[in-house]
């Protein structure tokens, strides 16, 4: 279950929640999308997973 952490929100990914995650980290990934770009490709791998 991986585990990132942003500025300034904290995001945990799991299989329950996914609609939660994408409603915080798009806006996230609209004003930081350099800075999580390691997380959305961690996230799009937790899909395939």
């Amino acid at each position: 279950m991986p585990f990132f952490t942003n500025t300034p929100e904290r995001i945990i990914f799991t299989n329950k929640n996914t609609r939660v995650i994408l409603s915080e980290i798009l806006p996230v990934m609209y004003y930081h999308t350099l800075p999580n770009y390691y997380a959305i490709i961690n996230l799009i791998y937790s899909f395939f997973s």
